[in-house]
């Protein structure tokens, strides 16, 4: 979402003020699609857990341990490319599963 802001007299066009560049979430959330679903709902079972509407800094803290190696699952490392992405990438997609709502959204029931 481009954010529009004036400064010094002049209107400057960003993808990146104030907060999160959500073209950039949605190219990266298309990966995390794959096992998590495109709301970010998760699956049953343990191994695509839900992530829509965690804390941003809860999310950006396990993919930066997921980085680093300090957080080890082949799957996860391998799908999601996390070793490329940068730290605006991990704040971007945390933001932004951080903000979905799904109670809103007609989804089959998955447990917390």
């Amino acid at each position: 979402m481009w954010k529009w802001v004036a400064f010094s007299g002049l209107l400057l066009i960003s993808p990146r003020i104030f907060g999160v560049d959500l073209d950039n979430a949605k190219r990266i959330n298309a990966t995390c699609a794959f096992c998590h679903g495109i709301y970010g709902q998760g699956t049953p079972g343990t191994s695509a857990p839900r992530l829509a509407g965690l804390s941003a800094q809860y999310l950006a803290k396990e993919l930066k341990l997921y980085r680093s190696g300090e957080r080890v699952y082949p799957a996860m490392t391998v799908t999601s490319q996390i070793n490329a992405m940068t730290d605006n990438d991990i704040d971007d997609i945390s933001q932004y599963l951080a903000g979905i709502d799904l109670r809103n959204l007609d989804l089959p029931k998955i447990p917390d």
